[in-house]
């Protein structure tokens, strides 16, 4: 039986768009915020000298949780497709199922299902 390959999923929308109330809701997925590590270490939201710290941690907690086989919510803004390729390094997601949702995608989808 082939081994699974963990996906990884990419989070895309504005700031209170319900990209993290739809990224919990997503089955046997680690959710890793950018949010959750700017509290963690006491950063503000806009201080930009924490801005490299928090999304090196955030990149190496991908990479570790993508290595031991968990599926993984990349819960960031990540509105520029510029910034998106650029901001998770190739070898974090090496060999992972990847997709991205739209906080809009993703409440039209909950809309539909209603």
């Amino acid at each position: 039986m082939a081994e699974k390959k963990p996906t990884f999923y990419m989070m895309v929308g504005v700031p209170g768009s319900g990209k993290t109330t739809y990224a919990r809701q997503i089955p046997n997925a680690t959710v890793l915020s950018s949010d959750d590590i700017r509290a963690e270490i006491g950063a503000d939201g806009g201080d930009k000298k924490m801005h490299k710290q928090v999304f090196d941690i955030l990149h190496e907690r991908t990479k570790e949780a993508l290595s031991a086989g968990n599926d993984v919510v990349y819960d960031a803004t990540n509105l520029r497709h510029t910034r998106r390729a650029e901001r998770v390094p190739d070898d974090a997601v090496h060999g992972a199922l990847r997709g991205s949702l739209s906080s809009a995608a993703a409440n039209q989808a909950e809309n539909d299902s209603l």
